[in-house]
């Protein structure tokens, strides 16, 4: 309003019920204003400096907090003090603690490097082999946790290890993640890497306890297999037990998440300055991911698997069980 009435004084405006005066042509070379809309209007178009946004309330900051090589030196304290415990009740496994974080350092350091390097370059060749060295690593780890060998171990779980973590994680970095390309790096190594070390204990849990309920059910088999009954009959009972000792784990796992304790991947994302609410769906994402793979992992195994006890005249082969 003040705007307003200097131009009327000015007689840029025409007053109430009045003619407008005469103006006089503006100097060349200036822009003549007429009152306050063209000012305001012009004001409007420029871009204004605002301050950065603040953190939220709770310290939520943008990116990790770095971490030097003297805070690794204070974390292997508390390695020390977990050595010190052992040596102090004569456990006898000073070196079996020390050569484990030794190796923890070394492995996990050369995995970064390698990383950064697969991420440079986002090749899917260089996704494929990372891909291809974890299910061996996995499929070499889980053939070698039974004590006891059982014929065609290894390469069952290869395949049960390379269908299961194969198809859950395409699913999960290409029809939920919706990550582009689906084999995208960044996205699909590190959901590999959940997917193939639960699947890999699953598969080692179910084929171990498979192997002992047989072994412990031995005569009852024998019986069945007298009565006419086919192999697969005969060893269902045992089949069900190892399956569901193999699954206990990831069910009890989903019943207490977020209760008992917060998971590594909500963990890793609120750490990096990320919404917990997402980090949560994130971690919904994971613990289904994990549920599928370690379920698929598991009833795969002991489908190829429990043929392995049987000849072909369907006897059960006492040298699967580790009996003489």
């Amino acid at each position: 309003m003040a705007a307003h009435a200097r131009c009327r004084a000015r007689g840029r405006h025409a007053p109430a019920g009045g003619r407008a005066r005469a103006r006089r042509p503006a100097p060349a070379g200036r822009r003549r204003w007429c009152g306050a809309r063209r000012r305001h209007r012009r004001r409007s178009r420029v871009r204004r400096w605002r301050p950065a946004a603040r953190p939220a309330r709770g310290g939520f900051v943008v990116g990790p907090q770095p971490i030097g090589v003297g805070q690794l030196a204070a974390a292997a304290l508390l390695v020390v003090v977990g050595l010190g415990a052992v040596r102090t009740f004569r456990l006898g496994l000073e070196r079996d603690l020390a050569w484990a974080a030794t190796r923890t350092v070394a492995q996990l350091s050369v995995v970064g490097y390698v990383l950064v390097w697969i991420f440079a370059r986002a090749e899917f060749g260089w996704v494929a082999l990372a891909f291809g060295v974890m299910l061996t690593a996995a499929t070499w780890t889980a053939a070698h946790r039974v004590a006891r060998p059982i014929p065609g171990l290894l390469g069952s779980a290869a395949v049960a290890l390379a269908v299961s973590c194969g198809a859950t994680t395409f699913a999960v970095t290409a029809l939920i993640v919706r990550a582009d390309p689906w084999w995208a790096p960044r996205y699909f190594l590190p959901l590999a890497g959940m997917i193939v070390g639960n699947a890999m204990n699953a598969a080692a849990l179910a084929a171990e306890r498979l192997q002992s309920e047989i072994a412990a059910r031995a005569d009852e088999i024998e019986e069945r297999l007298a009565l006419a009954a086919a192999p697969r009959q005969a060893v269902a009972p045992a089949l069900r037990a190892a399956l569901r000792a193999a699954l206990i784990p990831t069910i009890n796992s989903m019943l207490t998440v977020g209760l008992v304790s917060i998971p590594g991947m909500m963990t890793g994302q609120m750490v990096a300055g990320a919404d917990p609410s997402m980090a949560a769906r994130y971690q919904i994402v994971v613990m289904f991911m994990l549920a599928a793979a370690t379920t698929w992992a598991a009833v795969l195994i002991g489908a190829l698997l429990y043929g392995r006890f049987f000849t072909r005249a369907w006897q059960l082969r006492r040298d699967a069980l580790g009996a003489p």
